[in-house]
């Protein structure tokens, strides 16, 4: 099914839900895409899709396009394990999710995974999903951040101070770090 025949049936669903809820004045996806491109290009690698209440993409805006290395035509419909950006665990771990969600037992989800893109390099991505009402039905909402970045840094830095502690804990003269206030720091 090519992404025109799927953008036209949305649409008439759109069409008919709206004439029999009367909600005319309620933003098209299309709309909403271009509008999330304009602030989430902004604010970094930072994404934003929409799944439905079986998991199944139903909104890959260009962000997403760009942060996973997946097409549009590609994600609708699919599942973001059968896409590979989720694997095994984390991708269950997404699905309880979403059933937390639909169920209520949740408001908000938040998680830190490791997603992959088209070529599977890894990266680390924070996940908050959240329930939103479409008048007949809901979808549920994710904004996706890279913080691969964020992660190394605080790695580095766990790292650094593992070796510090090291070489203070295992020198045979006495060795102390003070901080700027006088306190020992380390020794």
């Amino acid at each position: 099914i090519c992404t025109e025949c799927i953008e036209l049936c949305n649409e008439i669903i759109e069409d008919e839900v709206h004439k029999s809820v009367g909600l005319w004045n309620i933003a098209k996806p299309k709309e909403i895409n271009h509008i999330l491109d304009q602030y989430v290009g902004e604010a970094g690698l930072f994404a934003f899709l929409v799944t439905n209440r079986r998991a199944r993409v139903s909104m890959w805006p260009s962000i997403a396009e760009r942060l996973f290395g997946k097409s549009s035509a590609d994600a609708l419909g699919a599942t973001l394990q059968q896409l590979g950006v989720l694997r095994d665990d984390d991708a269950r771990a997404f699905l309880r999710d979403v059933a937390d969600l639909r169920e209520g037992r949740s408001e908000l989800c938040a998680r830190v995974a490791p997603t992959f893109d088209a070529e599977g390099r890894k990266r680390y991505c924070k996940w908050v999903s959240f329930r939103l009402e479409t008048g007949l039905a809901y979808v549920v909402a994710s904004l996706v951040e890279d913080v691969t970045a964020e992660l190394e840094a605080r790695e580095k830095v766990a790292s650094r101070e593992r070796t510090y502690r090291a070489i203070f804990a295992n020198h045979p003269d006495a060795l102390a770090l003070y901080g700027l206030d006088g306190a020992v720091l380390i020794g």
